[in-house]
């Protein structure tokens, strides 16, 4: 039988009349068109800002989150200013897919700021990677992990990274029988961090970057059948920003992670007066990191990204 075809995610965007703030990725290759309708309608309803709109694709812990964003006033407002909704990652379930590679991860090296580290790696995943690699070629790269969410340790250990052109070294690390056990100790690191990410329960996975004038960051959802029906459920993401949205094409599964705190759930959290305890506020969630600069006290997450709190 012939193969499925890509449906046309420009196509279906028509039909549905969606805003012109939502966006696609160019390596999306979905074949189901109800998977496909699903995902522009999501992305829809976070360009348009529509509470109704998404409360009506999700499941109902999720309409609950809405609900709680709506009542407390935190839905308003901050969801005009969204910029693009750009859809980054839709795929049907794959475990075997939720890996990050060898050659992916030493980009690491390569990078002269934070937001050239491909999508998905944590600056505490990047500061193992760049520790394990300095350990076997004596790059003299190694530092802290404990302080690698740090913004100020991940700065130092770019400007050591980048004092040199690191292709040689990376070429002799992936290739040199000499550093099989390093490069398996690489991989048990990989492995771990792809094992820890938390994905959401479904046949099917979205990952959304939401932009506004801060930037953008990741909104995850898995999608399942109940009743005859699909709906949406929300998942934890990795907290990494960029400047642009399609600064996350290309972040794979590697965009969900566990411990970190989706767009939603937080804001909900915030909603019903949940405050974090002073240990959470102090210390990230473990492979996770931390933006270039202290977090705003005065934002919260939302679906749309972060959002200023009226007298925040």
């Amino acid at each position: 039988p012939a193969a499925p075809v890509a449906v046309s995610f420009d196509t279906i965007s028509q039909e549905l009349q969606a805003d012109p703030r939502v966006q696609f990725a160019s390596d999306l290759a979905v074949t189901d068109p109800e998977m496909a309708k699903m995902v522009v309608k999501l992305a829809d309803a976070l360009a348009r800002g529509d509470a109704g709109k998404l409360r009506a694709l999700v499941n109902a812990g999720s309409k609950k989150v809405v609900a709680e964003l709506e009542n407390s006033g935190q839905w308003d407002g901050p969801m005009s200013g969204i910029e693009a909704v750009r859809v980054v990652y839709a795929a049907p379930y794959d475990a075997s897919a939720n890996k990050i590679s060898l050659e992916t991860a030493m980009k690491v090296l390569e990078a002269k700021t934070p937001d050239d580290i491909p999508p998905g790696i944590s600056p505490a995943l990047a500061a193992k990677i760049a520790s394990i690699v300095s350990g076997a070629l004596n790059l003299g790269l190694v530092i802290d992990l404990n302080e690698a969410s740090n913004a100020d340790t991940m700065k130092k250990l770019l400007e050591k990274a980048t004092a040199q052109d690191q292709s040689e070294n990376i070429r002799k690390f992936l290739n040199d029988e000499a550093f099989d056990g390093a490069r398996k100790l690489l991989e048990v690191a990989l492995n771990d961090a792809a094992s820890a990410s938390g994905l959401p329960t479904g046949k099917f996975l979205i990952l959304l970057a939401v932009q506004d004038k801060d930037g953008a960051e990741l909104s995850g959802w898995g999608v399942e059948e109940a009743f005859g029906a699909l709906e949406l459920n929300v998942g934890s993401t990795v907290r990494t920003t960029k400047p642009r949205a399609a600064g996350f094409d290309g972040v794979g599964l590697a965009g969900f992670g566990s411990g970190s705190t989706s767009a939603i759930a937080s804001a909900g959290d915030s909603a019903s007066g949940k405050p974090p305890t002073e240990k959470e506020a102090e210390k990230p969630a473990e492979g996770e990191g931390k933006k270039d600069e202290e977090p705003d006290p005065s934002k919260k997450r939302t679906p749309a990204g972060p959002i200023q709190i009226p007298g925040g």
